[in-house]
């Protein structure tokens, strides 16, 4: 049977061919996931959303400039662009030495006629990609928890490696979601349509392994893709730790871009600041 190619197929999926060979089916990893998921929202993206994100990157700007002392000069490191709302703001703020990443193209199509004009260092890679192309003044993941958003500790000790190697000594991390609970989420599944396919959405928490996949099957002709994030969960305890043996020390935790709301007492949002030290 002919299973159509999908574009970016990254390394680790894999293809099933079911018993009676009615339907290939394609096990897709987190990166495919993303960009899977990117796509609707890219699609989603009107004028009123890009205001409001654009409104809500400003004030997000406003309190990461101040918690990190950030100046124009500085060289920075956006993690997970997305559309560009916050690239666009630190440009125009003048921070010239900015280079934005994303692995997903239909979001840096997006981010690209969003920051026309400002010329904006935009690319679409991983960002261990630029392992050598440091040394940064600062990392920033906005709404974003890449850097330690793998399916295992061991993955994410190696990604907070590669970060610190791409920050000068005293550089500084930024990173954070603000839907990351406090404690492993509920099991759910749930159905919609997207662009003409029917699609399956479950959460998948593993209380023995401190695991949760959000796994979404999309069947789609002959092809069945699957298409699954797994990250391991952290507390903040958890991270200092991860973080202080990367060689970072974490100098402040959030619920959100909010000075009045240190981490403590809400059960979604985490938002960290680490440095790094010598």
């Amino acid at each position: 049977m002919h299973v159509p190619p999908l574009k970016h197929l990254p390394d680790d999926a894999t293809t099933t061919l079911l018993e009676d060979g009615s339907c290939a089916e394609l096990h897709l990893g987190n990166n495919a996931w993303y960009r899977h998921h990117s796509l609707r929202h890219a699609a989603e993206l009107d004028a009123a959303g890009r205001a409001s994100g654009s409104a809500a990157a400003a004030r997000d700007i406003d309190f990461i400039v101040a918690m990190l002392g950030l100046r124009p000069a500085d060289r920075l490191l956006e993690i997970g662009c997305g559309w560009g709302r916050h690239t666009r703001v630190l440009r125009e703020r003048g921070f010239g030495r900015l280079t934005s990443v994303d692995i997903a193209p239909a979001l840096l199509d997006r981010a690209r006629a969003h920051t026309a004009g400002l010329d904006a260092d935009l690319r679409e890679c991983d960002f261990r990609a630029l392992a050598d192309a440091g040394p940064f003044d600062a990392l920033l993941s906005l709404y974003d928890r890449s850097c330690v958003g793998f399916p295992t500790e061991e993955e994410d000790r190696a990604s907070l490696a590669a970060l610190r190697g791409m920050l000068r000594p005293g550089g500084q991390l930024f990173f954070g979601i603000g839907d990351w609970p406090v404690a492993l989420p509920a099991p759910r599944r749930d159905w919609r349509e997207f662009a003409g396919t029917v699609e399956l959405l479950e959460t998948l928490p593993d209380a023995a392994a401190m695991t949760c996949t959000d796994r979404t099957t999309v069947l789609t002709g002959a092809v069945r893709r699957v298409y699954t994030l797994t990250r391991r969960h952290y507390g903040l305890p958890e991270l200092r730790r991860l973080l202080g043996e990367a060689g970072f020390a974490v100098t402040g935790a959030w619920h959100a871009f909010d000075a009045a709301r240190p981490y403590g007492p809400e059960d979604h949002g985490l938002f960290v600041l680490a440095r790094r030290e010598s």
